[in-house]
């Protein structure tokens, strides 16, 4: 029997309701992952294909190669001479003496390589001098405007929203990609290179948090690594794009069309948790009545609203230490402090040992398109085999991930001393390492997004995101530069990688674990509910028959 008028759902055995639970529960009750729910997870996929396209661009404008061959040419030698297997940045003038390429007006830089046509490098001169060391920058420049960036809009977006700041944040990424190939010199270059990784990550960062906040607990992790598959597969499109095209700005243009898809977050509604958060209840109520509307399935909107307010109020009577600085938040109490150190430590080395990996590929194989391509695989299954590996836990397998990047680390300096040097051997064993290595390494990076994001309160989920995130650019800023570090010594890069990944494996160990835990939604819950059990005593949301009127699944 249908009664005429919804009743309260009475609490089971009698147990008070817990507010931290609330909205657990009511994305349960819309139907788990629906057709709502993708919605907000393809846009978030979308997004992952133009930031893996610009990052991992680097090897490719750079023109990163083993085969590079220069020479320093007078202005009257003959047009198209072979400089082949020299490597030179002086020329000889008339009285015998060396001048350097670059203090000789009258001369020029050649280039040659099997695999590379015009890059940023040959266009702007980095290979001789002080200039070389400007290289490297390209991609570091990308990163360091990353570390402003997630911070930046990770702030924005927990003071004015993760819908507004999104709404500006893709017009400018768009507007940056198309025009970074205009650029006149490398210092503009370099500039717009800034910009636009503090736009790509920012956004790409302010996504991810409201698929999180969108999606039930018992499938954020799966969903949470599901929306990094197409990172993985960008590896071969910037390689298949620099194997035909064989000039940097045409390169760059082509890669930029698809972040015009990115365009798709003005369909998004606002993170209802964050709406909720602000005292904006009836803007939350009208994004999950849409919700369920679009999932199948239609809510008590009485009871809906009743705790959408009473999750409100508890989170006012929580925020009064809270309020005073958002940045504050993340290091005011002692399980806060913890978390952001060891997690900042996670970040950082982890960004460092993946891109690192991925750097030194090209650089120790003899086709770059091939290995750059290869190590896509180990990409693309990272999040795949994740999304099950992470299903069962966090803090283990990041743990066991880490420690086992450090074995690889070992096997790299192993390989690198007691093989003949660019044998055949050599090369495919470091090949076949490197893949092992940098599967291990994303797949353990991206369990890290899910993983900081579960520890951190939605107060300051954003913004502690955000922190961790500009931890890992940092680290992401230096992998070029320890990927170069080979040309000094052959041990020194697979030693970084070493110290680091163990680091990395400690760091996991001491951090809590968040396996069958609902989300914090402030600083005080991560302090008196760090092991709290997933819901299991709240009254649904859905009504049943006793307390419905005429509610079911469409």
């Amino acid at each position: 029997m249908v009664n005429s008028k919804p009743e309260k759902i009475p609490l089971t055995e009698g147990k008070e309701e817990d507010e931290t639970q609330v909205f657990e529960w009511i994305l349960q009750d819309l139907g788990g992952v629906g057709r709502w729910n993708w919605q907000v997870i393809l846009t978030d996929m979308v997004l992952c294909v133009s930031a893996g396209i610009q990052t991992m661009s680097y090897p490719m404008l750079t023109g990163s190669s083993s085969a590079w061959s220069y020479a320093c040419l007078d202005d009257s030698a003959p047009a198209n001479v072979s400089v082949r297997g020299l490597e030179s940045c002086d020329i000889i003038t008339d009285n015998g003496s060396s001048v350097h390429c670059y203090n000789d007006r009258s001369a020029h830089m050649e280039y040659e390589n099997p695999y590379f046509g015009e890059t940023v490098t040959t266009d702007f001169d980095l290979f001789c001098g002080p200039a070389a060391y400007i290289a490297p920058l390209v991609h570091s420049s990308f990163t360091i405007g990353c570390f402003f960036g997630v911070f930046l809009f990770g702030w924005l977006a927990d003071v004015f929203g993760r819908r507004r700041v999104l709404c500006f944040g893709v017009p400018a990424m768009i507007v940056l990609s198309f025009l970074l190939a205009l650029s006149p010199n490398i210092y503009i270059f370099l500039a717009i290179r800034s910009l636009q990784g503090m736009a790509v990550f920012g956004c790409f960062t302010v996504m991810f948090i409201i698929t999180l906040e969108t999606t039930p607990e018992n499938k954020r992790a799966t969903m949470g690594l599901v929306v990094h598959i197409p990172w993985g597969f960008q590896f071969f499109t910037v390689s298949l794009v620099a194997l035909f095209i064989k000039n940097w700005r045409l390169e760059q243009t082509v890669q930029s069309i698809p972040s015009i898809l990115c365009l798709i977050v003005f369909l998004l509604p606002e993170s209802p948790r964050w709406l909720t958060l602000q005292g904006r209840i009836d803007e939350a109520f009208k994004v999950l009545v849409s919700a369920g509307q679009m999932n199948g399935v239609i809510l008590d909107k009485k009871l809906l609203l009743e705790r959408l307010e009473r999750m409100f109020e508890a989170h006012i009577k929580t925020q009064k230490v809270a309020k005073k600085t958002l940045a504050l938040g993340l290091v005011k109490t002692p399980q806060m402090r913890k978390r952001m150190f060891f997690s900042g430590i996670l970040w950082f080395q982890g960004a460092l040992v993946n891109h690192g990996f991925n750097f030194y590929a090209p650089s120790v194989a003899a086709n770059p398109f091939l290995s750059y391509s290869i190590l896509g695989f180990g990409e693309v299954w990272a999040p795949i085999v994740g999304s099950g590996v992470f299903s069962y836990g966090r803090r283990v397998p990041i743990a066991v991930s880490y420690a086992a990047c450090s074995l690889i680390a070992v096997g790299i300096f192993l390989l690198l001393w007691l093989l003949e040097e660019d044998s055949q051997a050599q090369k495919t064993s470091l090949l076949l390492l490197l893949l092992f290595g940098v599967f291990l390494s994303d797949m353990a990076f991206n369990g890290l997004y899910v993983y900081t994001s579960e520890l951190l309160p939605t107060t300051h989920r954003s913004v502690g995101l955000g922190t961790c995130s500009s931890m890992a650019r940092i680290g992401s800023t230096l992998s070029s530069y320890v990927a170069m570090l080979g040309d000094f010594g052959f041990y020194l890069p697979p030693a970084i990688f070493f110290g680091l990944a163990l680091t990395g494996a400690v760091s996991a160990w001491a951090l809590p674990t968040t396996d069958n835990c609902v989300l914090p939604d402030t600083v005080s819950d991560v302090e008196t509910k760090q092991k709290q059990p997933r819901p299991s005593k709240l009254a649904p949301i859905r009504p049943t028959p006793e307390s419905s009127i005429i509610l079911s699944r469409l």
